[in-house]
Order: structure tokens, then C-alpha cells, then sequence
């Protein structure tokens, strides 16, 4: 996802015609960031701004610390926009609206995280899980797991944090995955889509060694691992 066009026709408001320009998504040392350059009129006067789209990722283990990048991949991309696509209104079987999400975070059950130990393969947008998980065909999943939404300057970010105990996780570490819940599908959905199902799980991001996302580290079995990812909305 290096090189990806977001780009918005027009808007068309009660008063005036609104137009939006795009700009590459541009990437940072940390962030991988999704940029939104909107122009806009008001009486007369032209201003301008950009929405972003942050998601870094810390990783604690005992006094040991890094913070490193976030890729998102197709899948999460797609789960984006079904969730402006999808109609919210859902009455006749009782199935939570929404397109996806990570709100059953806490239950470990379809949105959680797995660590893996490859550092030769790079991710692409079309990557679908890690390479090597740690605990084989049945990655080894965090003990606990817990989320929050913060106001920040400009914005709004969600936090998800996963914990593996002592003990729990040995190897050196080369990838981290994150796994999302989705109501509708992997794929695009049609513009009002609406009785989405019981749900699946959806990989939604890949940070690896080999795409320089961060430096590979041998877990300290006698401290617990604790990951965070950071998602960030805000207008700059």
C-alpha cells in the first residue's frame, strides 16, 4: 500500500458546491499515514485542510520499548469503506448494523492479535496473515485483551491492547497481525448492503522486519508482552 489515489469528485452541499482534491496516501518514518486534502469556499475565501488516517503500533516487553509502523491491508481497505457503504438499519433479524469493527476485542474470540518469527517476507496488499505465527496453524493469542477511544487535538483514536502473560510466548518476534470482526465481507459490498450474517474474522494489518517496520527482538519470557495499535482520525 505504497503508492494508493484517494480521490472525491465533488460534494454538493444546500448552499454551495464543495470540492475535494486527493493526494497520495504518504508515509512517515512511523506512521503510514492516509492523507484527504479538502478545499473548500467560504464567503469568498478559499481554505483548505487534510483529513489523516494514523496507525502506529508500540510494543512493551519488560523495561524493552519500540514504536513502529502499521500496514494496512486490502481487506481492512475494503472493511473501511463497507462501513460508509452499508446501510445501518437492520430490523428484521436482529444482527448488530455495522459493516466491521473491533468491539469484541476483550473476548479474544474474532478480533485479536498473533505475533509471528519471519523477517524475509515483505506485505502486500493483498496479504492475508503472517507467514510464520508463533503456535503454528493455531497462532498463540494474548491472555487478555482491552480497547478505547480517546479525544485528541483535531480528532479521535481508538486503541487496542493485547497481553501475552510471561511465559507465554517464547521465539524471536519478526511480525505482528491484527484481526478484525466483520459483519458483511472480506471483499467490497454493494452501496446499501445490509443483512450481513453472524460474523467473521478479517486480517486487517501486517508490520514485519522485512519491511523495515521495526528491528526483530527475542521475547523476554520473564516479563509479559504488551502490544498497543493506534488508530488516529484527524483534520489537520
Amino acid at each position: 500500500m505504497r503508492d494508493n489515489k484517494l480521490t472525491i469528485q465533488s460534494l454538493q452541499s444546500s448552499h454551495k458546491a464543495v470540492r475535494v482534491f486527493h493526494k497520495p496516501f504518504i508515509l512517515s518514518s512511523i506512521y503510514k499515514k492516509f492523507r484527504l486534502q479538502v478545499k473548500y469556499r467560504t464567503n469568498g475565501v478559499v481554505k483548505s485542510g487534510e483529513i489523516r488516517i494514523r496507525g502506529y503500533v508500540d510494543i512493551w516487553n519488560g523495561t524493552y520499548h519500540q514504536r513502529v509502523k502499521n500496514h494496512f491491508v486490502g481487506t481492512m481497505l475494503n472493511q473501511l469503506i463497507n462501513q460508509i457503504a452499508t446501510n445501518t438499519s437492520n430490523p428484521n433479524n436482529g444482527i448488530v448494523s455495522g459493516a466491521f469493527g473491533f468491539g469484541d476485542w476483550s473476548g479474544i474470540s474474532a478480533s485479536y492479535m498473533i505475533i509471528g518469527t519471519d523477517t524475509a517476507n515483505k506485505t502486500i496488499i493483498s496479504t492475508g496473515g503472517l507467514s510464520a505465527p508463533i503456535g503454528g496453524a493455531t497462532p498463540t493469542r494474548p491472555n487478555t485483551q482491552s480497547g478505547s477511544t480517546q479525544s485528541i487535538s483535531n480528532g479521535a483514536a481508538v486503541v487496542l491492547t493485547s497481553t501475552w502473560n510471561a511465559g507465554t510466548v517464547t521465539g524471536t518476534v519478526g511480525e505482528i497481525g491484527i484481526y478484525g470482526r466483520s459483519n458483511a465481507s472480506t471483499g467490497l459490498v454493494g452501496f446499501g448492503s445490509q443483512y450481513y450474517g453472524t460474523g467473521v474474522s478479517f486480517f486487517a494489518s501486517r508490520l514485519s522486519v522485512a519491511d523495515g517496520d521495526f528491528t526483530a527482538f527475542t521475547i523476554n519470557t520473564a516479563a509479559p508482552l504488551t502490544i498497543n495499535w493506534t488508530i488516529q482520525f484527524t483534520f489537520q
